[in-house]
Formats: C-alpha cells, sequence, structure tokens
C-alpha cells in the first residue's frame, strides 16, 4: 500500500493530477492520499475491497489512524508519523489496519510527503 499524505505537489499541472487521480484504480496496490490531520482525500478500489466498504464512508470523514488497531494507533501516533514528519518519507512499515468485518488487514507500507517544507532542527 502506498500512502502519501499532504497536498500535491505544486509542480503538477491540474491534468496531470487528474490523469494521476484516474488510473489510481488501475494500480495493483491499495492506495490512499490523506491531508495533514490523516483526513482520507482519496482511496483507490484495490484499498476500499480489502477493508470492505465503498470509498464513499472514508473520503473526507474517516482519518487513516481511525482505520487502525490500537496497537497499529499507538505506533503510528509515536514513531510513524514523528518519523514522517522529520524524514518526509517513510518504507517497509508494516501496521494492522482493521476491516468492516472486524478482522485485521496487515498492510505494508510505503509513504511519501508531497507538497509540503521538511523542517530541519538548524532552521528553527
Amino acid at each position: 500500500m502506498l500512502f502519501w499524505p499532504g497536498k500535491v505537489s505544486s509542480g503538477v499541472s491540474d491534468h496531470g493530477a487528474r490523469v494521476a487521480d484516474a488510473n489510481l484504480d488501475a494500480v495493483p496496490c491499495g492506495l490512499l492520499r490523506t491531508a495533514e490531520d490523516g483526513t482520507i482525500l482519496q482511496a483507490n478500489q484495490m484499498f476500499c475491497s480489502w477493508i470492505g466498504v465503498g470509498a464513499s464512508t472514508l473520503l473526507g470523514v474517516r482519518r487513516f489512524q481511525d482505520l487502525l488497531t490500537m496497537g497499529a494507533r499507538i505506533f503510528h501516533q509515536t514513531h510513524w508519523a514523528p518519523l514522517l514528519r522529520m524524514q518526509g518519507s517513510i518504507s517497509e512499515v508494516e501496521l494492522d489496519v482493521r476491516r468492516h468485518d472486524g478482522g485485521t488487514l496487515p498492510v505494508g507500507r510505503a509513504v511519501l510527503r508531497f507538497g509540503l517544507q521538511r523542517r530541519h532542527a538548524d532552521s528553527a
């Protein structure tokens, strides 16, 4: 699963963004785009089928962290989110997502943060 929080890079044209959006459902993996606070802005069909819900129940309503199991939420809050803010990307992270039927789905994730300035300790 690829997950990219934040805004689409300003270097992407409106047409390019629309083409990318149209191709989200063509890829053979789960894809999410979220706002900085985790609110789900886009989810492709693969991800929705994995967790057993329609996109309309996620988009603009749920946050990514709301879909996680309790242990995964704690890891997200204490390790994953701070590391993403510092580094701008994360790879090879596995978290458990709760499915609509109550089961869990282990997902391996690569995370990219686009369109946001990275903060450096020496620039504060």
